[in-house]
Order: C-alpha cells, then sequence, then structure tokens
C-alpha cells in the first residue's frame, strides 16, 4: 500500500504498544473487537451523520486508559482519513486494504494484534 499510510499505521501501533504496557487489557478480546467497531465507523465506512461518538468506550478498565486509546486512534484516523482522501481510497475495502500491509510494531505487534481480523467490510 503507500507508504505514508504504513508510516502512519506503524505510529500507531507504536502507540498502542506503548499503551499497552501500563494498560495489558488493550489486547483483550473486548478491546479489540471496540477497536476494530471505532475503526470502521471514524475510518472504513466514515459517514458525516455517523462520527465516532467523544463518549466512546474502548473497553479499557479506567478512564485513563480509555483517554490514552482515544488520542492515539484520533491521531492515526484523522491523518490516514486525509491519506486516504487523497489517494482516492473511498470505499471501505479500499480503507480496509491500507490497514492490511505487513506493518509490525517496536514489539512486533500487527494489526491483528489489536483489532478483530475483518476480510470485508459491506
Amino acid at each position: 500500500m503507500d507508504a505514508q499510510l504504513n508510516t502512519y499505521l506503524l505510529e500507531f501501533l507504536n502507540e498502542l504498544d506503548d499503551i499497552s504496557e501500563e494498560h495489558g487489557e488493550l489486547g483483550d478480546t473486548d478491546c479489540r473487537e471496540r477497536m476494530t467497531d471505532a475503526l470502521v465507523l471514524a475510518f472504513l465506512k466514515p459517514q458525516a451523520s455517523s462520527t465516532l461518538p467523544a463518549d466512546f468506550d474502548f473497553g479499557m478498565f479506567t478512564d485513563e486508559g480509555n483517554a490514552k486509546v482515544r488520542a492515539a486512534f484520533d491521531h492515526y484516523v484523522s491523518r490516514a482519513t486525509a491519506r486516504a482522501a487523497e489517494l482516492g481510497l473511498n470505499t471501505p475495502n479500499e480503507r480496509l486494504a491500507a490497514l492490511s500491509g505487513d506493518v509490525v510494531s517496536k514489539t512486533g505487534n500487527c494489526g491483528d494484534d489489536y483489532f478483530a481480523w475483518l476480510e470485508s467490510v459491506e
């Protein structure tokens, strides 16, 4: 995929690695599923009338953990959305492909370690 999108994803995964050092629940199934829901709503299938609510719960055990994940998520999505628009990635599956690269974090985690696996988005 695009080198810039891969850079954004790498930075996001590294931020999640840092957060998971203090908040191990980030790798739990519930958190992974909620992160995937958030990605679908905010990046893969964004709609003007369907933005991620300000109080979206990522399933973290503390408000602090949830706020850290939200900040990392918002940072990634804002940059990835702008870049996807520049590249003409307008369909959910085109955007999903941007998450499906061989990007691995500094600790060896890939997107599947933080997001539920998606084959396609309808």
